[in-house]
Protein backbone atom coordinates (compact mmCIF):
# COMPACT_ATOMS: atom_id res chain seq x y z
CA UNK A 1 0.00 0.00 0.00
CA UNK A 2 3.14 2.45 0.20
CA UNK A 3 3.51 2.08 -3.20
CA UNK A 4 0.06 3.65 -3.75
CA UNK A 5 0.55 6.30 -1.24
CA UNK A 6 3.59 7.31 -2.69
CA UNK A 7 2.31 7.36 -6.42
CA UNK A 8 -0.60 9.56 -5.45
CA UNK A 9 1.79 12.03 -3.61
CA UNK A 10 3.66 12.28 -6.82
CA UNK A 11 0.71 12.49 -8.91
CA UNK A 12 -0.46 15.52 -6.68
CA UNK A 13 2.78 17.35 -6.64
CA UNK A 14 2.73 17.43 -9.90
CA UNK A 15 -0.21 18.39 -10.36
CA UNK A 16 0.55 21.20 -8.30
CA UNK A 17 3.67 22.06 -10.24
CA UNK A 18 1.76 21.79 -13.51
CA UNK A 19 -0.74 24.48 -12.61
CA UNK A 20 1.77 27.24 -10.90
CA UNK A 21 3.99 26.76 -13.91
CA UNK A 22 1.18 27.29 -16.34
CA UNK A 23 0.43 30.43 -14.65
CA UNK A 24 3.74 31.65 -14.66
CA UNK A 25 4.32 30.62 -18.30
CA UNK A 26 1.40 32.72 -18.91
CA UNK A 27 2.17 35.50 -17.32
CA UNK A 28 5.81 35.85 -18.58
CA UNK A 29 5.35 34.30 -22.09
CA UNK A 30 7.89 31.49 -21.58
CA UNK A 31 7.55 28.63 -23.74
CA UNK A 32 9.90 26.74 -21.48
CA UNK A 33 7.69 26.90 -18.70
CA UNK A 34 4.79 25.74 -20.96
CA UNK A 35 6.49 22.76 -21.67
CA UNK A 36 7.27 22.14 -17.72
CA UNK A 37 3.63 22.34 -17.05
CA UNK A 38 2.91 19.97 -19.80
CA UNK A 39 5.63 17.69 -19.25
CA UNK A 40 4.50 17.99 -15.09
CA UNK A 41 0.89 16.95 -15.65
CA UNK A 42 2.09 14.09 -17.99
CA UNK A 43 4.18 12.92 -15.49
CA UNK A 44 1.08 12.84 -12.77
CA UNK A 45 -1.00 11.73 -15.54
CA UNK A 46 1.56 8.55 -16.04
CA UNK A 47 1.39 7.61 -12.14
CA UNK A 48 -2.71 8.48 -11.76
CA UNK A 49 -2.86 5.57 -14.95
CA UNK A 50 0.02 3.01 -12.77
CA UNK A 51 -2.71 3.64 -9.74
CA UNK A 52 -5.51 2.50 -11.94
CA UNK A 53 -3.50 -0.49 -13.47
CA UNK A 54 -2.87 -1.89 -10.11
CA UNK A 55 -6.80 -1.68 -9.45
CA UNK A 56 -6.43 1.09 -6.44
CA UNK A 57 -10.22 1.75 -7.13
CA UNK A 58 -12.69 4.32 -9.34
CA UNK A 59 -12.99 6.85 -6.35
CA UNK A 60 -9.38 7.45 -6.79
CA UNK A 61 -10.45 9.69 -10.27
CA UNK A 62 -12.56 12.02 -7.64
CA UNK A 63 -9.55 12.26 -4.95
CA UNK A 64 -7.40 13.24 -7.67
CA UNK A 65 -9.74 15.81 -8.78
CA UNK A 66 -10.69 16.83 -5.21
CA UNK A 67 -7.33 17.30 -3.40
CA UNK A 68 -6.04 18.48 -6.63
CA UNK A 69 -8.53 21.49 -6.82
CA UNK A 70 -7.85 22.40 -3.13
CA UNK A 71 -3.78 22.07 -3.25
CA UNK A 72 -3.92 24.53 -6.27
CA UNK A 73 -5.99 27.18 -4.80
CA UNK A 74 -3.92 27.16 -1.57
CA UNK A 75 -0.78 27.20 -3.95
CA UNK A 76 -2.22 29.61 -5.51
CA UNK A 77 -2.51 31.84 -2.61
CA UNK A 78 0.80 31.14 -1.45
CA UNK A 79 2.54 31.70 -4.59
CA UNK A 80 0.65 34.17 -6.04
CA UNK A 81 -0.52 36.21 -3.65
CA UNK A 82 -4.51 34.86 -4.92
CA UNK A 83 -7.39 35.67 -2.54
CA UNK A 84 -9.47 32.87 -1.54
CA UNK A 85 -13.15 34.03 -1.03
CA UNK A 86 -15.30 33.28 1.58
CA UNK A 87 -17.35 31.03 -0.82
CA UNK A 88 -14.35 29.36 -1.86
CA UNK A 89 -13.41 28.09 1.78
CA UNK A 90 -16.72 26.88 2.22
CA UNK A 91 -16.33 24.74 -1.03
CA UNK A 92 -13.14 23.32 0.04
CA UNK A 93 -14.55 22.43 3.50
CA UNK A 94 -17.73 20.76 1.35
CA UNK A 95 -14.89 18.85 -1.08
CA UNK A 96 -12.96 17.25 2.30
CA UNK A 97 -16.51 16.86 4.31
CA UNK A 98 -17.48 14.88 0.76
CA UNK A 99 -14.33 13.10 0.77
CA UNK A 100 -14.33 12.08 4.09
CA UNK A 101 -18.00 10.85 4.20
CA UNK A 102 -17.27 8.50 0.97
CA UNK A 103 -14.56 6.71 2.45
CA UNK A 104 -16.66 6.06 5.78
CA UNK A 105 -19.81 4.98 3.91
CA UNK A 106 -18.52 3.60 0.79
CA UNK A 107 -20.56 0.15 0.20
CA UNK A 108 -18.93 -2.81 1.73
CA UNK A 109 -19.30 -4.45 -1.63
CA UNK A 110 -18.02 -1.37 -3.77
CA UNK A 111 -15.15 -3.35 -5.33
CA UNK A 112 -17.77 -6.12 -6.78
CA UNK A 113 -20.14 -3.51 -7.58
CA UNK A 114 -17.30 -1.67 -10.12
CA UNK A 115 -16.73 -5.45 -11.65
CA UNK A 116 -19.93 -5.53 -12.46
CA UNK A 117 -19.66 -2.67 -14.46
CA UNK A 118 -16.33 -4.39 -16.12
CA UNK A 119 -14.19 -2.63 -13.53
CA UNK A 120 -10.95 -4.47 -13.15
CA UNK A 121 -10.61 -6.70 -9.63
CA UNK A 122 -9.39 -4.73 -7.06
CA UNK A 123 -6.71 -6.69 -5.73
CA UNK A 124 -4.07 -5.52 -2.86
CA UNK A 125 -0.88 -7.00 -4.24
CA UNK A 126 1.42 -6.09 -0.93
CA UNK A 127 -1.01 -8.23 1.08
CA UNK A 128 -2.01 -10.84 -1.03
CA UNK A 129 1.69 -11.60 -3.15
CA UNK A 130 -0.54 -14.66 -4.85
CA UNK A 131 -2.70 -12.74 -6.74
CA UNK A 132 0.36 -10.82 -8.86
Amino acid sequence: MKKYRVHFAIVLIMDVVSALTARSAFESGSTILLIFSMLSLSIAGYFFIQLMKDGVGIILNVTWVALGTINVTVAGYLAFGETISFFQGIGMAVIVSGLILTEIYAPPDADETFESFGAPKMVDTENNPSSS
